[in-house]
């Protein structure tokens, strides 16, 4: 319930992402700098780092079936900004 395992091959080790969910993940998805984010049975979505961190945790109203990251769009018209892939859309159930 709630953990996840990874399998890092360039140091050929196991590393265990857990204690973030209370129940069964369901969906997750990684972006191009090594965020993680996770929703699962306990309506609730978690964003970890590449070291397993939480960034972010978020409470849903209903259980989340699909999650993905996108470009964030910046209302300047500036370089500068949010990084790519920087925010989370979920399709819930």
């Amino acid at each position: 319930k709630g953990a996840l395992i990874l399998y890092n091959k360039r140091l050929s080790k196991k590393e265990e992402v857990q204690g973030k969910h209370s129940k069964k993940i369901t969906c997750g998805a990684w972006n191009v700098s090594n965020y993680l984010a996770l929703g699962g049975d306990d309506r609730q979505i978690t964003v970890s780092n590449h070291a397993g961190e939480s960034v972010e945790q978020v409470a849903l109203k209903n259980d989340p079936e699909k999650l993905s990251f996108s470009d964030a769009k910046s209302s300047s018209s500036s370089k500068g900004g949010a990084s790519p892939e920087s925010s989370v859309s979920v399709v819930i159930k």
